[in-house]
C-alpha cells in the first residue's frame, strides 16, 4: 500500500519491508543448517516454503511425497497426523485431480454417510502442538492437517523443508 500523492518507486508502508526482510535474513543466518542436514542423513534441502497466516487458518488433511521438516518460527499450530496405512479411511481425491494428495473428509465435521470408513480412525491420529523453535519431521505419505492456533500477536509463521 502506498499513498497516491507519493512520487517515485513504490516503498513499503512504515518500516515493514525493511524490518521484515532484515529479521528474515537474521533468522535464516542463525539457523543450524548443519543440525538439520545431520538429522536428514546428510541430504540437502530440495525445496523450502514459508507459510504465514493467522489464527483460524488451516491446511486441509493431505500428505506430501517427500520427507518434510516443519519448523515453527512464530505463533502456534496444531498438527494432526495419520499413518499412511489409514489412507483408505481418509478418502483421497483421485490421482491427477486438482486436489490430488488431499482427503475428501472434513476432519472436524466428517460426513459418515459419505465416508463411513472414517470412523475406523477413532484414536488412530497423533496430535502435536508446535510453537516457536519447534521442529517436526513428517515422513513421506503421512497424512496431516494443520490448524493455526491463537498466538500472542495473531501471527503464525512456519517454514517447511522438503528432502528427496
Amino acid at each position: 500500500h502506498r499513498e497516491e500523492e507519493e512520487a517515485g518507486p513504490p516503498r513499503p508502508v512504515g518500516s515493514f519491508g525493511s524490518t521484515c526482510a532484515a529479521r528474515v535474513a537474521e533468522d535464516i543466518g542463525a539457523f543450524r543448517w548443519d543440525w538439520l542436514r545431520e538429522q536428514m542423513g546428510g541430504r540437502h534441502v530440495q525445496m523450502c516454503q514459508l507459510f504465514c497466516g493467522q489464527e483460524g487458518d488451516y491446511s486441509p488433511c493431505h500428505y506430501d511425497p517427500q520427507d518434510n521438516v516443519f519448523g515453527q518460527a512464530r505463533g502456534y499450530k496444531r498438527v494432526v497426523l495419520f499413518h499412511p496405512r489409514h489412507s483408505r479411511c481418509l478418502y483421497p481425491w483421485p490421482v491427477h485431480h486438482p486436489q490430488d494428495r488431499q482427503s475428501r473428509v472434513n476432519l472436524e465435521r466428517p460426513d459418515l454417510a459419505a465416508f463411513p470408513n472414517f470412523e475406523e480412525l477413532a484414536g488412530a491420529g497423533l496430535e502435536a502442538i508446535v510453537g516457536p523453535g519447534d521442529a517436526l519431521h513428517i515422513p513421506p505419505g503421512w497424512w496431516h492437517q494443520i490448524e493455526m492456533l491463537p498466538s500472542p500477536d495473531g501471527e503464525v509463521v512456519s517454514i517447511n523443508f522438503w528432502y528427496p
